[in-house]
Formats: C-alpha cells, sequence, structure tokens
C-alpha cells in the first residue's frame, strides 16, 4: 500500500475522531450523569473501537464487503436491527430514582452528593445582591411610618 493512502487514512480517521457526533454527545453525558472518571473510560472505549475500525479497513475487509452485495446487505441490515433492539430496550427500561435530575437543582454542593454531578449549577448570589436584598426586605418589627420617631 502507498504511503500517500496510508496518511490520507490516518488523516480521515484523526478528522473523524475530533468531529463532534454520538461519541462526543455520550461524552457529555457520561460527565455531566456519572462524572469524570466513567467518561473517561467511555473515551478510552471509542478510540479503541476506532483503532478497531481503521485495522479492519487497512486489512482489506472494506474492499472484500463492497465487492459482495450479499455481504454487505446481511452486515447492512444486521446492523440496523441492533439499533431497533437497543432502541425498543431504551423505551422499554425502567427509569432509576437514583439517577432523579431533579436532585441537581439543589443548593447543597456537589461534594456532598458524591453520587450526582450536577448538570446545572445554581450559584449563590453575589454579596452586593445580598445586600440589596436586606435593604429591600422588611424587618421583623415593622417599618416606621414617617411620623414615627426611630
Amino acid at each position: 500500500m502507498q504511503l500517500s493512502l496510508w496518511l490520507a487514512l490516518v488523516g480521515a480517521g484523526v478528522l473523524i475522531s475530533f468531529t463532534p457526533g454520538a461519541g462526543a454527545i455520550n461524552t457529555m453525558n457520561n460527565s455531566l450523569t456519572s462524572g469524570f472518571r466513567h467518561s473517561i473510560w467511555g473515551i478510552f472505549e471509542q478510540q479503541a473501537a476506532l483503532i478497531v475500525h481503521i485495522i479492519v479497513v487497512a486489512l482489506g475487509v472494506g474492499v472484500l464487503v463492497a465487492g459482495t452485495p450479499i455481504l454487505f446487505n446481511v452486515i447492512r441490515y444486521a446492523g440496523a436491527a441492533y439499533l431497533v433492539f437497543l432502541g425498543i430496550r431504551l423505551i422499554l427500561q425502567k427509569p432509576d430514582p437514583s439517577l432523579d435530575t431533579t436532585a441537581t437543582l439543589t443548593r447543597e454542593p456537589a461534594h456532598s452528593q458524591p453520587h450526582l454531578r450536577p448538570a446545572i449549577h445554581i450559584r449563590r448570589p453575589a454579596a452586593g445582591a445580598r445586600a440589596l436584598r436586606r435593604l429591600r426586605a422588611p424587618r421583623a418589627g415593622g417599618l416606621p411610618s414617617l411620623g414615627e420617631a426611630e
């Protein structure tokens, strides 16, 4: 195989890895719901799958499949059936109460809930905003009227 063909294959592999797609969405979902450790393993798995794909193509299996229409259709329909199976399984899956996303909207810091990684971090208002709120809030004894002495 020519060097230019190998370089084109490596370039295409690198370009495909860096363009956002299903892998990027999976990584973002894992990092938001499960944290860094879980998402980094997903990234390693995706890169390992890419290497396997590159090896399969480099060995010429793609040429073999492209030259045999029956084999190509078998692989194509088997892949489509598998994706349908995964979709149905996901639709029928019961929700996991431990992954309740409403719990991420609390004011508790993420370190107090190690199993949850907040997708939305609610920050406390700045000191100036708290001071303004205190000025506007009525006091417990009530505000003095204009005619009363303080």
